[in-house]
């Protein structure tokens, strides 16, 4: 469907500075072995698989249209993750917080759409439950993490969109070192060892990634790290974590996610033990 040759292929990026998790997915993607042209044919099948999509939802579409269903339906096309493509030496989904990974579309239509437009505010998947809850008049349920976005879609003007995302990733355990490697696929495509994602050992080290519009920071349980500048450095190649100068950076958002992290504990049961309210006897003191 589409001439590999039009594809552009991704920055290079060596590694050079990452945790070693990124230099082990490199080599099970067997990616040390791939040349431009597998890259390139590899995206092109992506962009076709893609096109498929968008050709089949417009069938979905126009059928609803004809039975007037557009009127009363909101509709959510989302994904659960991205797949690197080639980017970053990788090929498939990993265990890392690059946006290749984790930048998934995002796209709304509900009744009252007045055209396309699109922003740059940040959300997260939690945020989908709670908005299709409001859209449909329902109760949010206590315990919620997520922030619905009714608001912005109804063009409300207090609406206020995150200053940050915040996203986690691994399972309980030490990642796997190059050295630990007695084995691993020839090329991106041997059987024997496709997909790497598909391991359990794919997934071992625990990590939370906390980004900003400027910058995206990565915390791994076993103590690596890494810092990129969003701005100057929006395809992620040189890791910052570690440098002296970006200290306060670190700390400040360091500092972001561990408050996020008290606010996201787990807030259910609700605690129904205890029925004395203070708001009440204040209330009642006044009156009286």
């Amino acid at each position: 469907m589409i001439d590999p040759a039009d594809v552009p292929l991704p920055p290079k990026d060596n590694l050079d500075g990452k945790p070693e998790r990124q230099k082990v997915m490199h080599v099970m993607d067997a990616m040390d072995r791939a040349d431009d042209d597998l890259i390139r044919k590899v995206r092109a099948i992506h962009y076709g698989m893609i096109k498929f999509i968008d050709d089949t939802l417009a069938i979905v579409f126009t059928k609803m249209e004809s039975l007037g269903l557009m009127d009363n339906t909101i509709i959510v096309f989302t994904s659960d993750h991205g797949d690197s493509m080639g980017a970053h030496g990788l090929i498939q989904k990993h265990n890392g917080f690059y946006d290749s990974f984790t930048h998934v579309p995002f796209i709304v239509y509900a009744p009252g759409y007045e055209g396309p437009k699109r922003t740059a505010h940040m959300v997260e998947l939690v945020d989908v439950m709670p908005t299709l809850l409001e859209m449909a008049g329902v109760p949010v349920p206590y315990g919620c993490q997520g922030r619905s976005l009714a608001p912005f879609l109804r063009s409300e003007q207090d609406y206020v969109p995150r200053d940050y995302v915040v996203m986690e990733s691994g399972e309980e355990g030490e990642p796997l070192k190059l050295a630990d490697m007695t084995g691993r696929p020839e090329h991106p495509f041997d059987e024997r060892y496709f997909v790497w994602c598909a391991y359990r050992e794919a997934w071992l080290g625990k990590g939370k990634s906390i980004r900003t519009r400027d910058w995206k920071l990565n915390i791994y349980a076993n103590g690596e790290g890494e810092l990129y500048d969003m701005k100057s450095d929006p395809h992620e190649l040189t890791n910052l974590f570690g440098d002296p100068a970006y200290d306060p950076i670190v700390h400040g958002l360091e500092r972001k996610l561990l408050l996020w992290s008290m606010a996201k504990e787990d807030r259910l049961p609700m605690n129904t033990t205890v029925t004395l309210n203070y708001e009440d006897k204040r209330k009642e003191n006044e009156r009286s």
